[in-house]
């Protein structure tokens, strides 16, 4: 006869009838049939719950969890690049450096203006042999005035110019690639949490497994094996956990240098709705990019600082008025004295000429890397365009196959637990495929975001996307991040 053991399972008693659960497929590795049927001990009611629940509980289907508007993504990334833009030093430096270029316009336009020395001078003794005369002191001042000069004035200050264009267009460039390293970071840190959520749930399911298991083997020894795979499976799943963990404090720390104690939290939706856009209007929008517009400044600053450089050897011609206290040998009074006078330099051994040069050699170069920059930011846009669309359909194709694995997961479960047609083995492969797709999910789905923000910093329109954020949201206008550090003083 059977005895109903004190912990609730049921033992068999007779050979024969555990020969013939063994024929029935009642193996090392299947549950017995009264796995979940004589759990007539409420402790093991518990353990019963707990287990279906873990793995037969309703789950959000992919595709339905809840989602990210465009809107709310651009506010979130909006308010830590404003923080990373305002703290930033690297951009501290490069604002400076705009600065001293705008001074040296100024400096260039100064030398339009007449110039206006004033001297004075003590008395003079005469000393050693010959006649001793002392000669007074006395004041002078001379004005003078550039009339013509080839050019010259006007090349310099057009140079100058172009340098403070090149200036501040290299710290809107600036900002562009430091906004794109926060974004990056949260969509990344967002990314890595999502994963290691997934790996949490996943080690709760086997942990679940793993205390029936144990409450069975305390009871039936031969199963043994089956709990020293799903601790197997349980180490794999948390050292997976602990990796992206890992990565996480890593991003954190990351983030930390770039906006430092401001708080900003990444949103735990899995979906965000980031529209793609076409690419021949990004396109058309990179050829503005920030970096192309500096090399073309600057290719056209070292064009006029060569011709600057070329009038440079050519005669000056300056007005000039003077008058000094000093009075002629019969102590009269000195006039006022005004007049023209041309100042050439005839020869300087040659080094005009090789300003001139060099200043053109620099303006071919800054031509040709215009060029090169324009290739790779085309390059770069197309590249990302094409990865933000074969990501996102990936991603709908894993989507898909996370929905059927989860089915599988399912029914592999039921059929161990409740009907002994599966083995252990199948149970956790069968989850492990589960975690597998859904990790490969999250990863191309937030890949495609990642070549998305991409496309943007590469046409150089990634500030002004961000500044897109619509006013029922919440945020204030803004056209450009640069807007909210104070401009330069024209």
């Amino acid at each position: 006869m059977n005895r109903r053991p004190s912990n609730g399972w049921i033992r068999l008693a007779t050979p024969i009838t555990a020969i013939a659960m063994l024929l029935c497929g009642g193996g090392a590795f299947s549950a017995p049939s009264a796995v979940g049927a004589a759990a007539a001990d409420p402790a093991s009611r518990v353990l019963d719950a707990d287990v279906n629940k873990r793995w037969l509980g309703t789950t959000a289907e992919p595709g339905e969890e809840a989602r990210l508007s465009e809107s709310q993504v651009r506010k979130l990334l909006r308010s830590a690049a404003e923080v990373a833009v305002v703290r930033s030093p690297q951009l501290a430096q490069m604002r400076a450096e705009w600065e001293a270029a705008r001074l040296d316009v100024e400096q260039a336009k100064g030398a339009r203006w007449p110039k206006v020395q004033i001297g004075l001078s003590s008395e003079s003794l005469g000393l050693g042999a010959g006649t001793k005369t002392n000669t007074p002191g006395a004041a002078s001042v001379l004005a003078s005035l550039p009339v013509f000069d080839w050019g010259y004035l006007s090349n310099l200050i057009e140079s100058r110019s172009s340098l403070e264009q090149a200036g501040e267009l290299k710290w809107v460039a600036g900002v562009e690639g430091l906004v794109y390293e926060v974004c990056t970071n949260l969509v990344e840190q967002n990314k890595a949490t999502i994963i290691a959520q997934a790996s949490s749930e996943s080690i709760a399911r086997i942990q679940a497994l793993v205390r029936m298991l144990t409450d069975i083997v305390a009871v039936d020894r031969g199963r043994a094996s089956e709990l020293t795979q799903a601790r197997a499976k349980l180490l794999q799943a948390e050292a997976a956990r602990d990796a992206s963990v890992a990565k996480v404090r890593t991003l954190r720390i990351a983030l930390h240098r770039l906006i430092g104690d401001a708080s900003v939290t990444p949103p735990s939706e899995g979906e965000w709705e980031l529209g793609i856009g076409t690419l021949e209007t990004t396109l058309a929008a990179a050829a503005q990019h920030p970096s192309i517009a500096q090399a073309s400044a600057e290719a056209e600053a070292a064009r006029r600082t060569a011709d600057a450089a070329r009038a440079s050897l050519l005669p000056q011609l300056n007005f000039a008025v003077s008058k000094t206290t000093q009075r002629d040998g019969l102590g009269r009074i000195q006039p006022w004295q005004a007049g023209l006078s041309v100042n050439w330099t005839a020869f300087e051994g040659g080094s005009a000429r090789a300003a001139e040069l060099a200043a053109r050699q620099r303006a071919n170069a800054s031509e040709m890397r215009k060029d090169q920059l324009r290739e790779d930011v085309e390059f770069q846009v197309r590249t990302a365009f094409e990865d933000a669309n074969t990501l996102a359909q990936r991603a709908t194709a894993y989507r898909g196959l996370v929905a059927e694995t989860e089915q599988v997961r399912r029914l592999f479960f039921e059929q161990w637990y409740h009907l002994g047609r599966r083995s252990l083995l199948d149970v956790l492969q069968a989850e492990n495929e589960y975690y597998i797709n859904k990790v490969a999910m999250h990863t191309t789905q937030f890949d495609s975001y990642q070549a998305v923000l991409k496309m943007y910093a590469s046409s150089g329109t990634l500030v002004q996307w961000l500044g897109g954020v619509d006013q029922s949201a919440g945020a204030a206008p803004l056209s450009m991040l640069r807007s909210d550090v104070p401009q330069l003083t024209k």
